[in-house]
């Protein structure tokens, strides 16, 4: 029996933009430093998420680390960084270093 070629899928009319990037990195890989200009580039705004985290908690990252471990700032980093609450609208985020291991 003959095979029938399959029609091609339309492409989607609009395609979806992102509405972010998160950059993810060791300490030092230049996060800081390609955020912001990647942001400039595609005219968003660059969010640092250590500043945010340090705002909601009201601490400094480093008391954050002393007072509840690195693993408890992972948690949260990741969960600020999938936040949907559009605090990050159009932003390239920065984040610390990686995303929790699951145990």
């Amino acid at each position: 029996m003959p095979s029938q070629a399959q029609p091609e899928a339309e492409p989607d009319p609009q395609p979806t933009q992102p509405r972010r990037i998160v950059l993810t990195g060791f300490m030092g890989s230049g996060k800081s430093t390609v955020g912001p200009l990647l942001a400039q580039r595609l005219g968003w705004t660059f969010t640092d998420l250590d500043d945010v985290i340090e705002a909601e908690a009201g601490a400094t990252i480093a008391e954050l680390f002393a007072r509840h471990g690195e693993p408890a700032f992972r948690i949260r980093e990741h969960v600020s960084a999938a936040s949907d609450t559009g605090v990050f609208p159009a932003a390239a985020v920065k984040m610390r270093d990686r995303l929790p291991r699951q145990h």
